[in-house]
């Protein structure tokens, strides 16, 4: 996606945050943490616990705006990650509650996004799901 250019991205977002920090217009801040913790994830020598945090304080700070969009883009990626350090019980928990309260613009892409990844996580084990539970949702 950055093709090698994470070191330019970083310095973009956090220009970006401080700017918004500054001035006061906080409006963007779930979206800009989120794309930070993105970019730093492509680093090789990323530390998770760092993007866990900032996805962790993206969501706070959606909640906070109601900004239920992004909360739920932020949500996908925090499931993601916790999927990849083998949480998909914890992943589901933060995704389906969220997912469901959507009952409109349901061919987004976000949406599709969470979809398929709560029917990846739904069919891993350790998940009270028992790998397939999702498949019978009016909206797959």
């Amino acid at each position: 996606m950055l093709s090698g250019r994470q070191g330019e991205a970083l310095d973009l977002v956090n220009a970006a945050i401080d700017r918004c920090v500054g001035n006061g217009e906080l409006f963007t801040m779930p979206e800009l943490l989120r794309v930070k913790a993105d970019v730093l994830r492509t680093l090789p020598d990323r530390d998770p616990a760092e993007v866990e945090a900032l996805l962790e304080d993206a969501l706070a700070w959606s909640r906070r705006q109601g900004a239920k969009a992004w909360e739920l883009r932020t949500a996908i990626d925090l499931a993601r990650l916790w999927m990849d350090q083998q949480q998909p019980a914890r992943a589901l928990a933060l995704l389906r509650p969220l997912r469901d309260g959507f009952q409109e613009g349901l061919d987004t892409a976000d949406l599709r996004a969470a979809d398929q990844l709560l029917l990846m996580l739904a069919a891993l084990p350790g998940t009270a799901d028992g790998g397939g539970a999702l498949s019978a949702w009016p909206w797959s």
